[in-house]
């Protein structure tokens, strides 16, 4: 492959891999939201029945309660199935990203074999110009092995 399109492949694998980034950062924004309504959704549970178990209830406030518990559990079921929603989004994000950085970092250790032959290319050609350079200035006994 040629130096040219290994460095064009490696900067479309880099912006491939940011992207994910982002992609990943948004996910857990997200999730972070959905877990917070479900804390939310959650305590809001626990407070109403607290106040409907309190012994200074009165009868309006368990038959508030009561009406209201349907409505507070749809709430919570709702919140719940939005972070498994992100959950499964979050992991799907994770998965991409790990993807294009296993895609990314294939790209970077070809181009680093990709400079290591050339380097040793160099430095082949560099000995064989010194050993022809030394071939040539020495004296006829040492050519012999003497």
């Amino acid at each position: 492959m040629k130096d040219k399109a290994i460095r064009a492949l490696l900067r479309v694998r880099e912006r491939e891999y940011e992207e994910t980034l982002r992609f990943m950062a948004a996910a857990i924004q997200l999730l972070d939201a959905a877990s917070g309504r479900v804390k939310c959704a959650e305590e809001a549970l626990v407070q109403e029945r607290d106040i409907a178990l309190s012994p200074l209830a009165e009868d309006a406030a368990v038959e508030h309660y009561a009406a209201w518990l349907p409505h507070g559990q749809k709430a919570l079921q709702v919140a719940l199935d939005e972070m498994n929603r992100q959950t499964a989004e979050t992991a799907r994000a994770r998965s991409t990203m790990i993807m294009a950085r296993a895609a990314l970092k294939a790209v970077q250790t070809l181009d680093e074999q990709r400079a290591l032959q050339k380097r040793l290319a160099t430095l082949k050609a560099e000995q064989n110009t010194l050993d022809d350079f030394g071939g040539q200035t020495a004296s006829p006994d040492q050519k012999k092995g003497r």
